[in-house]
């Protein structure tokens, strides 16, 4: 094969030899030339060795012939496109395995849903007891009793919201059996604490005849939570009476100086309604009257 090219690159070469002058490569724009004696390997054996001399005596090898260096051009072509190709093919394989990854952009990993935890049921507030149903005329608001807690408060409430135990009027003058507690309005109402009544005339400061009555104050009770249904007091010990309140809010401060004789069991938004509506001097501008107290055992 290579003397066969060698031969039709020496005929191709015949009446012309040449030799570079510049370093661009021969069949490249702008190679220039100069006329140079014909390599004698055209004519003599192409098998012998490519050493031949110039025109100076020096020996050269003389440039491969057109053909053939077109031949092996080719090849280092085909050669070279196809690890080009075998990369490319690799890099897109890897790029198809990466994109899943890559194409997703970096984010937080997604967080659940603020869901506040369920509250855990206070076996305090429900089950077999004595309530107390304070009808409002903002709505229901339903208490029981702590007994077990406070017995003597509870007695004493029970006696006044039946009208067992004998209270004094509305002019303070008389001692009267009535149901103490319906119709009086709820008279002090403080926003995010607590709602009052118990009041003869609703002014916070009436004597309602009743002799005060010593506290019991459960270590275990504490207002750490709304709903808390305790004695109010003229601010020393065992002087608690008639008049009561009920939570809105936890009130740490209240801790040891209060006795909690209930705790909310429903209608304790009732109880956040009445705490909200307009006031003047914590005095609700609309009354807001407790209708009724009504005392009932329940079994479950």
């Amino acid at each position: 094969m290579l003397p066969v090219l060698s031969r039709m690159a020496c005929l191709r070469l015949s009446g012309n030899s040449q030799t570079t002058d510049s370093p661009v490569a021969p069949g490249h724009a702008g190679f220039q030339h100069r006329s140079i004696p014909r390599p004698s390997a055209c004519a003599g054996n192409p098998r012998k060795s490519g050493l031949r001399t110039g025109l100076n005596g020096r020996l050269f090898r003389p440039p491969a012939p057109p053909l053939v260096a077109l031949a092996i051009l080719w090849a280092v072509a085909f050669v070279s496109a196809s690890i080009c190709d075998a990369q490319d093919n690799s890099a897109a394989a890897a790029a198809t395995v990466a994109a899943p990854l890559a194409a997703a952009p970096l984010t937080a990993a997604p967080q659940a849903a603020s869901v506040p935890p369920a509250p855990v049921p206070d076996s305090s507030t429900s089950g077999p007891g004595l309530y107390a149903i304070f009808e409002t005329s903002m709505g229901r608001i339903v208490v029981r009793l702590l007994e077990d807690k406070a017995p003597g408060t509870v007695r004493n409430f029970v006696a006044l919201a039946t009208g067992v135990k004998p209270s004094a009027d509305s002019d303070g003058t008389h001692m009267v059996k009535k149901r103490f507690y319906d119709g009086m309005i709820f008279h002090r109402v403080i926003r995010g604490f607590m709602i009052q009544t118990g009041d003869v005339n609703g002014t916070g400061d009436s004597n309602c005849g009743v002799d005060p009555i010593p506290d019991e104050i459960d270590p275990d009770l504490k207002f750490d939570v709304p709903g808390r249904v305790a004695m109010a007091n003229i601010g020393h010990p065992d002087t608690a009476a008639c008049q009561i309140f009920i939570t809105v809010a936890p009130a740490s401060h209240l801790n040891g100086t209060f006795t909690i004789f209930g705790m909310v069991s429903s209608g304790q938004d009732v109880a956040d309604s009445i705490s909200t509506v307009p006031v003047e001097n914590d005095r609700p501008i609309a009354p807001v009257t407790l209708n009724k107290v009504t005392i009932e055992r329940r079994d479950r």
